[in-house]
């Protein structure tokens, strides 16, 4: 009778056990700039501005900058890795992208798009790209673009960007002639 007891005591002690948390330390931010995004999935995010969420597939870093020049097919944003404790382990960040003040203006909605909030997964331990591609017409707004990464109401990094359409921009980007 005594085992049974014991075993029943230790039983409720290991539930009592709480599970590892994961906890994030910090996102070291790796490089920043243009990409060239292949094999992208959008995954359905209704009320955000472009109404999904690119899941990355293989990126790479055409150019670092924080000047973006506002040409169709750009994609801008920024590779980080994610710091902390139990790596392997899935956790959520919150994204805030914060247009410039005249906003983005969706003509199929008529709403104008000041700023974007919403959770993607990410995981400890792994290198990981959030990015903006301008996909229509109406997206390419000129000034200050900001990106922050969120968990649990802290601020983990924040990148800007100055969105220009400029021709000078645009030729540094994709090396046009010299006149």
């Amino acid at each position: 009778m005594r085992q049974i007891f014991r075993m029943l005591v230790a039983i409720a002690a290991m539930a009592q056990i709480p599970a590892p948390v994961a906890e994030v330390l910090e996102l070291q931010l790796i490089d920043f700039g243009l990409y060239n995004i292949e094999n992208a999935i959008d995954r359905p995010l209704p009320g955000i501005t472009s109404s999904s969420h690119k899941i990355q597939g293989k990126e790479t870093l055409i150019r670092q900058t924080d000047i973006v020049p506002a040409v169709l097919g750009n994609k801008f944003g920024f590779r980080y890795k994610v710091v902390g404790q139990n790596v392997g382990s899935e956790i959520e960040l919150k994204v805030v992208i914060t247009y410039p003040s005249q906003g983005l203006h969706d003509p199929k909605t008529g709403k104008v798009h000041l700023k974007d909030v919403y959770s993607i997964p990410a995981i400890i331990g792994a290198t990981q790209t959030t990015y903006y591609s301008f996909d229509h017409e109406w997206e390419l707004v000129e000034g200050v673009w900001v990106r922050q990464l969120w968990r649990n109401n802290q601020l983990l990094i924040e990148k800007k960007f100055e969105v220009t359409k400029s021709n000078e921009a645009a030729c540094i980007e994709h090396q046009c002639p010299q006149s």
